[in-house]
This record gives structure tokens, C-alpha cells and sequence, in this order.
């Protein structure tokens, strides 16, 4: 969790069509719900773009990505300014995970104004929705994830408004709740009524 002080204050812009994901295991992470449904997409919104941060293997040796998927690779932990830019620039974070206990990604998006789409699985509901609403949660396992998954998408690309609001709203989530300050004043609270 970044510290309140490191969450800088700025005006971010819906206008482009960038889509993300940031998520090692791709299988489990549900990149391949995503590319199926980005395909989909991509017939609406045919300048729709998705970036692909990631050091799964199986991912280096892939050569047939669909048109508009550009596959970053890994991000080095000491230099993450291209990481940075894309979570800058994304219109939307997607990663709809089979299975994730928390995800740390998410609330880097949502601390870059960007809406996000995840699994319904571990404390993605909590931090996507709870008392305040960032985005929306999807069942990777469901019959009709790639239908459901692209017009949710499609939904955020058509409008800027909720994009804007639902930024936003994540934004201020992590500033309120996610910084390594309003952590430790929780975990003190706490430890001192031990």
C-alpha cells in the first residue's frame, strides 16, 4: 500500500480506449476470459487497445495475439514507470481471476483513477464494491463469461460519465482506506485492545 502523501492529486481523462491487464499467472487471473472477450470488443471499438503486464511463460512463447493486444511482458520492480504510464492511460483494469485472496493491482489502479473489473472471488468484492463503488465483480467460471465480460467492457468504453465516477470512487477509497497510515492507525486500534 502506498503511503496518503505518495497519492498525488490529478484530473484524469476517459478518452481513449486502453485497456489493462497486470497479473503474472495468467490462466488463473482470467487473461484468456479477457482476450476472448476482448475479440468481441474490438468489433465495437475497433481502436480499442489492451496492454498485457505479466512473466507468465506460457505467454513469452505466444505469437498469435489478436489484433489490438499488446503483450508488455514482466515489469522489473526497480524501474515501474512504464507500469505507471499504462495504469495512467488505462480507460479500465481488468483482471476477472478464477481465484484472488486480495490483489494488489487493483487498488494500483484505483489510486490512477481507473476503473477496474475483477473476479467475485476473495476480498475482490470488499474492495471493488463495498461501501463504495469502483467498478463491478464478474464470475470467470459463469457459462457466458466472454458475452458478459465484453458488454460490461463495451459499458465502461461507451461511457465516460460512470468511468469518471467509478475512478473516482476507487480513488478515494484507497486514499481513505488503503495507504500504509490509515493501515497502521487500524492495526493499532486494534493491537491495543489486545
Amino acid at each position: 500500500a502506498p503511503s496518503d502523501a505518495s497519492i498525488p492529486e490529478f484530473d484524469k481523462h476517459y478518452d481513449g480506449k486502453t485497456l489493462l491487464f497486470v497479473g503474472n499467472d495468467f490462466r488463473r487471473k482470467g487473461g484468456y476470459e479477457l482476450l476472448r472477450a476482448f475479440i468481441l470488443v474490438r468489433q465495437r471499438f475497433p481502436q480499442a487497445q489492451l496492454f498485457i503486464i505479466s512473466a507468465d511463460r506460457e505467454l513469452a512463447e505466444k505469437r498469435d495475439w489478436p489484433e489490438g493486444v499488446s503483450y508488455v511482458g514482466p515489469v522489473p520492480f526497480h524501474d515501474r514507470s512504464l507500469l505507471e504510464e499504462l495504469y495512467s492511460k488505462a480507460h479500465l483494469f481488468v483482471m476477472p481471476s478464477h481465484w484472488e485472496s486480495f490483489g494488489i493491482v487493483y487498488l494500483e489502479a484505483m489510486a490512477h483513477k481507473t476503473p477496474v473489473i475483477g473476479g467475485i472471488t476473495g476480498a475482490m468484492p470488499e474492495v471493488i464494491l463495498g461501501d463504495t463503488v469502483a467498478g463491478c465483480v464478474v464470475n470467470p467460471k459463469h457459462a457466458a463469461i466472454t458475452e458478459e465480460l465484453a458488454a460490461l467492457i463495451c459499458g465502461f468504453l461507451s461511457d465516460k460519465a460512470l468511468s469518471r465516477q467509478l475512478g473516482n470512487n476507487g480513488y478515494a477509497k484507497v486514499k481513505a482506506l488503503y495507504n500504509w497510515d490509515s493501515v497502521a492507525e487500524r492495526t493499532i486500534a486494534v493491537l491495543s485492545d489486545i
